[in-house]
């Protein structure tokens, strides 16, 4: 079929060479050439999607193979059909879907604007959108991305705005066939919060892109020297009764090198505290090697998941909830950095030491009062951070 079509363009396209060639005039020459270069760019990328599904190994391959041996599933739009598709069942769906129509656009905005649906729900919906289009793209769905980045719920318009940004700067050769993305992004109101809300995501993105750089950063200047410090000072005092581990710490608190080194450490927690407080991703290299232990993180829609203590895949028991609550507001740190910390504390093999741990970092928190605003802050720049750290989590661990 996809052949058949592309002969078909191919010969219209030869039918206009030659009437140019005659010198017969034809003001709709220009328009037909983009739609031809449309037409060729479509069928290109249905093809390739095709042969990634059938050939390929990746995880878009090997779950969109795995959707379509589901029995209990209705079918390739079943998404549509909401109310019998689990949340992650449709995530799966809808970020291994083919090009969308406008009635698939139709049905996903019904999902969104739907109050039977929740936030968390919904969200998911808006990143499978835009994990589809970033494998392949997709006017139709970029286009809805775009309008989607009006919506009421905060999570939605946010997480739609950063994929209609996303799609469109990294399929650009695509995006300029379609001046209809350009017509939707035009149609975006102009307003105070959308123009803050763009540059927020504008410094996230940028400040991700040195991610990397960071990370090595902060553990080769931070965490090594302060790693390498407790060991000796363990290989130093091991065998010490605790009398004589008292008065080897007093010993070192009156020594001026050792007040020098602790001033010198507590210079680059500072240090690395005001790189948090520009929105520096800090956390990236102590959740890492954490994620890669719950099998958690390996269903995608997990890495896009909002922060909830009703999260299908958490232990549901009354010291997971009461932990869940101390992080639910807790801006500083990422969804899927959120969750890390709860699997971990749940993995715990004993419920005495997990309650312990539990019981622990409750009574800090309780001596430390209230966070400062930066750690519990939930605005809308909070959440454009908190989303795109997620992002490169997934796309690099």
């Amino acid at each position: 079929e996809v052949l058949e079509r592309c002969e078909r363009i191919e010969e219209n396209y030869h039918m206009m060479a030659d009437y140019m060639i005659r010198g017969f005039r034809d003001d709709s020459r220009a328009a037909m050439y983009a739609d031809f270069l449309r037409q060729t760019c479509v069928e290109g990328i249905k093809a390739e999607r095709q042969f990634a599904i059938d050939e390929g190994l990746s995880l878009y391959a090997t779950t969109s193979r795995a959707l379509s041996l589901r029995k209990d599933l209705p079918g390739s739009t079943a998404w549509m059909n909401h109310e019998n598709v689990a949340p992650r069942d449709l995530f799966d769906m809808v970020w291994t879907s083919p090009l969308w129509s406008q009635a698939e656009c139709d049905g996903a905005t019904a999902y969104v604007n739907d109050a039977t649906h929740s936030s968390f729900d919904k969200a998911l919906l808006v990143s499978a959108t835009m994990l589809a289009t970033l494998h392949h793209f997709d006017a139709n769905k970029t286009i809805w991305l775009i309008r989607q980045a009006q919506h009421s719920d905060d999570e939605v318009r946010i997480r739609a705005l950063t994929g209609a940004v996303l799609t469109t700067i990294y399929h650009n050769k695509c995006y300029a066939l379609f001046p209809e993305i350009d017509q939707a992004w035009s149609e975006l109101p102009r307003t105070e919060k959308t123009a803050a809300e763009l540059f927020a995501l504008q410094a996230a993105l940028m400040l991700s892109s040195e991610s990397k750089k960071i990370e090595h950063k902060i553990n080769d200047e931070f965490l090594m020297p302060f790693y390498k410090k407790a060991q000796s000072l363990r290989k130093a005092n091991k065998g010490l009764s605790l009398d004589s581990l008292r008065d080897e710490l007093s010993r070192l608190d009156a020594n001026p090198e050792w007040e020098k080194e602790e001033r010198a450490l507590s210079q680059q927690m500072m240090q690395m505290d005001k790189m948090r407080k520009q929105g520096v991703d800090v956390f990236l290299g102590s959740f890492k090697m954490l994620k890669q232990q719950f099998p958690f993180f390996s269903t995608a829609a997990n890495w896009f998941a909002p922060f909830t203590g009703r999260h299908p895949d958490l232990p549901h028991d009354a010291q997971t909830e009461r932990m869940c609550g101390l992080f639910d507001h807790m801006g500083m740190l990422c969804n899927s950095d959120r969750y890390t910390l709860i699997l971990t504390l749940s993995a715990f093999a004993a419920q005495g030491q997990r309650g312990m741990a539990m019981d622990q970092l409750k009574t800090l928190m309780d001596q430390q009062g209230e966070l400062p605003a930066e750690f519990t802050q939930t605005d809308s720049k909070a959440m454009i951070r908190s989303y795109v750290a997620d992002l490169y989590r997934y796309f690099t661990l």
